[in-house]
């Protein structure tokens, strides 16, 4: 808001006509400034959000994928030969909940091989299942 004492200094110098002039560029100076300060948040609050979308690709996608998504917009999916394991191993869920996803991110491949190992032993089923 411009001070009546400015207003009116303004008044007597230039004409009431050209006052108005000035306030309006104010306004639009401030108008303008506004939206430079809206699109930086903007902008910055898009690049946090990519981010993030970002760190859930890769923490749940192949990098080969993942990277034809942000090049092309989409995968293509494709034929693979493959064997796939549902499996629960009693107490995983608790011990994964308390590690912090860097520490089994990084020890990912040593839990896969220990889950090969239990499953490879030459003891039954049901002895498995019991432990």
């Amino acid at each position: 808001m411009l001070d009546a004492s400015i207003v009116d200094l303004c008044s007597n110098f230039l004409g009431e006509r050209s006052v108005d002039h000035v306030i309006h560029s104010i306004a639009t100076i401030q108008d303008d400034r506004i939206q430079k300060k809206l699109l930086e948040e903007l902008i910055k609050e898009y690049v946090l959000l990519e981010k993030k979308v970002d760190e859930l690709l890769k923490n749940t996608l192949l990098k080969t994928v993942v990277d034809e998504i942000k090049d092309r917009g989409r995968y293509r999916p494709r034929p693979y030969e493959c064997t796939i394991l549902f499996s629960d191993i009693v107490g995983f869920t608790k011990i994964a909940e308390r590690m912090s996803m860097e520490i089994f991110k990084s020890n990912y491949g040593l839990l896969l091989l220990l889950a090969i190992m239990l499953y490879s032993l030459p003891i039954s089923r049901k002895a498995l299942l019991q432990v």
